[in-house]
């Protein structure tokens, strides 16, 4: 089973936030095939998409809250014993233009601590990632402002179109790996 974490906060208080971007991914798969989050497992919200890809592809929204991810991710890493190869976490990120998005096959947190709780949770950074822009933040508010701050009705439009093609690019880097994900779409402005 390959598993695709994407990050967020619950509640609908942050449905319409950049940092439930993670969020908005899963969820647009879930729907584009036809499943549901109604299983619960790891403090987590799960949908199983059975029969389209290779192998089954598990979509899981964490209700840890972002900077507790990690817990979330270490109770399946344990439940379910898969390697690091075998998952993908989406997340937000504001040293990314909004319009872009970038796949990682490793690295650090880049300050996100949604990030930085799973790399402490599995002890490695040795995991890919699919990170989807929302800077640069405005001017006047602080990081942790921004990233809260509802959306406008013209930035829901636009990160829904920005969700759609990242949908895409998860089914190319299930299908084809994070190479030829990361040379079809790290360099190519969505809007």
């Amino acid at each position: 089973m390959f598993f695709i974490f994407g990050l967020g906060n619950p509640g609908k208080k942050y449905k319409y936030t950049r940092h439930n971007l993670g969020f908005w991914v899963v969820e647009e798969m879930a729907k584009k095939y036809g499943v549901s989050f109604w299983r619960r497992r790891c403090f987590s919200r799960m949908a199983v998409i059975p029969r389209v890809f290779p192998q089954p592809v598990a979509l899981v929204k964490p209700q840890t809250f972002m900077n507790l991810s990690g817990r979330a991710l270490f109770c399946f890493q344990e439940k379910y014993r898969f390697s690091v190869d075998k998952i993908l976490v989406i997340c937000d990120d504001l040293n990314i233009p909004a319009g872009f998005i970038r796949f990682k096959a490793r690295g650090s947190s880049g300050g996100h601590k949604g990030l930085g709780s799973i790399i402490s949770a599995l002890n490695t950074e040795e995991f890919p990632r699919l990170r989807v822009g929302i800077g640069p933040v405005t001017e006047g508010f602080s990081y942790e402002e921004f990233v809260l701050q509802e959306l406008t009705s013209e930035e829901v439009e636009i990160y829904r179109e920005v969700t759609a093609h990242a949908v895409s690019a998860v089914e190319i880097f299930i299908t084809a790996g994070i190479e030829k994900v990361m040379a079809e779409y790290n360099r190519r402005k969505l809007i």
